[in-house]
C-alpha cells in the first residue's frame, strides 16, 4: 500500500472493520487509534482522519478532470459517514457496514493515484521522540528567560504532536511541522541567536534534532520544490527586504 494519506486511512479503516460488531464504536476507534477509552481523545483523532480524506479529495480533484475525479471519489462520502457517525456510543455493528469492501477498495485505488511520501523508520521515530524529551528537560534547566523557554517548548510540542499523529499524518505531518518551525526560526533569527548565545547546548541539540528530522523525512525534497516556486522566491525577497530595513519581525513577544 502506498505511503500517503489514502493508504494510511485505508490501513486504519481496514483494522477497524475487523473488530467485533458488539463493541461500542468509540471503543473500536480508541483501540485502533491507541488513545485510550475517552471520547474526548477519540474525537480529535477522527477529525484528523477526516482531514486526511480532505487532502486526498483536493489532490484528486486537482489531478483529474471533474468526471474522473467524481468517479474516483464516489464512495468517499460513505467513508466519511462511518468516521463521523453521529453516535460514538452506537454499536460497531451499526457503523461497520458503511465500510464496505467496495469503499475500502476505493481507498486502495486513491492511494495509487495520489503522491507517495517516504516513511520514517520506527527506530528513527523513537530517536526523534527521545531527543524531544531530553530537550524538554534541557530547556527547563537552562538559563534562558521564560519567554525563550516557552518559545522553544512550543516548537518541541509541535514536533511531539506530529510524532503522536504519525500513524494518521505520516511523514508529511512531521515534515510539515518542521517546515513551519524552520520558517519561524528564519523570521525570528534574533531570538534564535539569543538562544545560541545564552544556552549553546540547547541550540546545538535543537539544530541537531531538526537535522535528524530533515534526514528522516522527505522534507529536503519538499523544501527544494518550494524554493523553486517563482512566487515563493518573490515572497522571500520581499520578506528579506523587510528584515533588512528594520520593518520585519523581531524576537517573539513577551508572554
Amino acid at each position: 500500500m502506498p505511503r500517503n494519506a489514502a493508504g494510511r486511512v485505508h490501513s486504519l479503516l481496514t483494522e477497524a472493520k475487523s473488530r467485533p460488531a458488539n463493541q461500542p464504536a468509540f471503543h473500536v476507534w480508541a483501540s485502533v487509534l491507541g488513545c485510550g477509552g475517552s471520547v474526548e481523545l477519540v474525537l480529535p483523532l477522527l477529525a484528523e482522519i477526516l482531514e486526511q480524506l480532505d487532502d486526498v479529495e483536493v489532490e484528486i480533484r486537482d489531478k483529474f478532470p471533474d468526471q474522473k475525479a467524481s468517479v474516483l471519489l464516489k464512495l468517499v462520502p460513505k467513508i466519511r459517514q462511518a468516521i463521523a457517525h453521529p453516535s460514538l456510543g452506537a454499536s460497531w455493528g451499526e457503523v461497520s457496514p458503511l465500510l464496505t469492501n467496495e469503499a475500502l477498495f476505493s481507498l486502495e485505488v486513491l492511494a495509487q493515484d495520489t503522491e507517495e511520501y517516504v516513511d520514517v523508520e520506527p527506530d528513527e521515530i523513537a530517536t526523534i521522540n527521545a531527543a524531544v524529551g531530553e530537550l524538554f528537560d534541557l530547556v527547563e534547566k537552562s538559563d534562558l528567560n521564560k519567554r525563550l523557554k516557552q518559545w522553544i517548548m512550543n516548537w518541541l510540542s509541535a514536533i511531539r504532536r506530529a510524532i503522536d499523529l504519525y500513524r494518521i499524518r505520516g511523514a508529511k505531518g512531521l515534515s510539515d511541522a518542521l517546515i513551519r518551525l524552520q520558517g519561524e526560526a528564519w523570521f525570528f533569527e534574533p531570538a534564535l541567536k539569543e538562544v545560541e548565545k545564552k544556552a549553546p547546548t540547547v541550540f546545538e541539540r535543537l539544530t541537531s534534532l531538526f537535522d535528524t528530522i530533515c534526514k528522516a523525512s522527505d522534507i529536503s525534497e519538499r523544501c527544494r520544490k518550494l524554493c523553486e516556486s517563482p512566487i515563493v522566491a518573490r515572497l522571500g525577497s520581499w520578506t528579506l527586504g523587510r528584515l533588512v530595513d528594520g520593518s520585519g519581525p523581531d524576537v517573539p513577544p513577551e508572554n
